[in-house]
């Protein structure tokens, strides 16, 4: 089978012509990990069935293949990238089709790769917050303190102290995953750019809401608890374009089924998103706060009896609804994570190379 070769300089540059898939632009000059600078799409799908290679002066292979020939492993580099390898015979395009990321930026490379370490560590950060906050509940009810209202402002103060820093954790892993690449200038005004001001822009926003709402309820600010649904939603757009961001991440690779993977779990974690928020609007409608309320200053009374029939199925079934939205974003944010994980250790393996070079 006959393999379409095209050579990259030692800036890392195409230099052979080649249209790029999407809008048919020459693609000369590009980078072949970036993107086309007319339309902005990655030029993945542009190299696919052709060989890439960096040459030297003498139009020989620069850098280190090994030959993807069965059972082979040779190294490939000074040898002419139109001929075959000398060991197995297999055609040497055969071996440059894979492994974009060989010709990005080492540096760029390992902030990406570093940027996901930080974002595992703010997700057990907050694993971490979720197990604390149990335990000082179970500590101060040990202590004999029973009115839930004192429980709550009490625990916020640990809560705020700890949420900080999980805050702070994750605006610089947000800021590392999603850095330009410095040696793709084609990425500016793409749909890979916008996506990650995007991340980076709303994920401090949120933050910014949700500490500025808890402190109000701390001091006791009339209706603070408001604060926390704006909060949400910013925070769930700037997970959507995290999502979108890390797409353009694994065509870099490239890798198409990753990114097939992560749009339909966007797609689905939005869903899931949109019938929580279903579900805590019927809650709230369903007048079960103030009926809560109402019963906690009346110990022994349950917070239904106040509550009419509708008001009681409205609540059930917006804590159905919540419950459902909620369980499908856990199995979801999960599933993210185990992709993140993959898609870490191409970055890794490519910036290790490329620094050894």
């Amino acid at each position: 089978m006959p393999y379409e070769i095209h050579r990259i300089s030692a800036d890392n540059q195409i230099i052979d012509p080649l249209p790029c898939a999407a809008c048919g632009a020459d693609l000369v000059g590009c980078n072949p990990s970036g993107y086309c600078t007319q339309c902005g799409e990655p030029l993945n799908q542009s190299l696919v069935g052709r060989g890439v290679c960096r040459i030297d002066e003498n139009e020989m292979l620069a850098e280190e293949i090994t030959c993807r020939g069965d059972g082979c492993g040779y190294n490939l580099r000074g040898i002419d990238p139109l001929g075959d390898c000398p060991e197995c015979k297999t055609q040497i395009a055969y071996s440059l089709e894979v492994d974009l990321l060989r010709y990005a930026n080492p540096g760029w490379l390992k902030k990406v790769a570093t940027g996901i370490t930080w974002y595992f560590i703010t997700m057990a950060m907050t694993l971490l917050l979720i197990v604390i906050m149990i335990l000082v509940n179970i500590a101060l009810r040990a202590a004999g303190q029973t009115d839930p209202v004192v429980i709550a402002q009490q625990s916020q103060v640990i809560q705020l102290g700890l949420q900080l820093l999980i805050g702070c954790f994750s605006i610089v892993a947000i800021f590392m995953l999603t850095a330009a690449d410095p040696d793709d200038q084609a990425t500016l005004g793409s749909p890979s750019s916008s996506a990650a001001f995007l991340a980076r822009l709303l994920t401090v926003l949120s933050f910014v809401i949700s500490i500025a709402a808890m402190v109000c309820s701390i001091m006791k600010v009339p209706k603070a608890e408001l604060f926390q649904f704006p909060s949400g939603l910013i925070g769930a757009f700037a997970y959507l374009a995290l999502l979108t961001h890390m797409q353009r991440l694994a065509l870099k690779i490239p890798d198409d089924r990753m990114e097939r993977h992560l749009r339909s779990i966007k797609w689905a974690w939005l869903a899931c998103a949109i019938v929580m928020t279903v579900g805590g609007a019927l809650v709230m409608l369903s007048g079960f706060t103030q009926a809560a309320l109402a019963a906690a200053q009346a110990p022994g009374t349950s917070p239904f009896a106040s509550m009419s029939a509708g008001g009681i199925a409205m609540f059930a079934s917006g804590s159905g609804l919540g419950c459902l939205g909620m369980v499908g974003n856990t199995v979801f944010t999960i599933w993210v994570l185990v992709i993140m994980f993959k898609l870490r250790k191409p970055y890794v393996r490519a910036a290790q190379i490329a620094i050894a070079k």
